[in-house]
């Protein structure tokens, strides 16, 4: 039976760029009288699709179920229009032949959420499944390489997403 518990917090420090078109640190300032900054990585949303990649350990507390991926984000602009992310997950265990992984070409799930329209403030997107099968049938112990990318042309707004973490729980 699924746990229901998160398995892991992908944050833009363990983010792994794509080689091209990929979504770029950055930080938001949290206008404090001693500056902090949240980092985050910027999903540009006038260009083309942007993508950032995980690598991570299916944890202990994983009974074999599906995957809810949920987005916290904040855009850079005053934007309302929807905002849409994909995520994608497989699995690289020993003996697999890294280059003929393909990431992209697994099965994807479409997030859609509707920002605030309010600059830098942060909005939490709705689940995004992956059931375990399309996400290669992984077993605890096994590495996962997870996938999110910025679907720019998914509606009219161009504001810059800004990711500051995904939370993966097993369905």
């Amino acid at each position: 039976m699924a746990s229901g518990k998160i398995l892991t917090v992908l944050y833009p420090e363990a983010s792994i760029p794509t080689a091209t078109v990929f979504a770029t640190p950055d930080t938001i300032d949290d206008n404090s009288t001693i500056e902090g900054f949240i980092r985050v990585l910027d999903f540009a949303g006038a260009t083309a699709n942007e993508h950032a990649e995980w690598k991570w350990t299916i944890p202990d507390n994983y009974a074999g179920g599906g995957f809810d991926y949920e987005v916290h984000y904040a855009m850079d602009g005053t934007d309302g229009s929807d905002v849409q992310f994909e995520v994608r997950q497989i699995k690289t265990v020993a003996g697999d032949t890294i280059t003929a992984e393909d990431l992209q070409g697994a099965t994807a799930t479409d997030i859609t959420d509707t920002p605030n329209g309010t600059a830098n403030v942060f909005d939490v997107s709705p689940e995004g499944a992956i059931s375990h099968s399309n996400a290669g049938s992984p077993a605890v112990g096994d590495q996962a390489r997870t996938r999110l990318s910025r679907d720019y042309d998914h509606a009219e707004n161009a504001d810059d997403a800004q990711v500051s973490m995904i939370i993966v729980t097993e369905t």
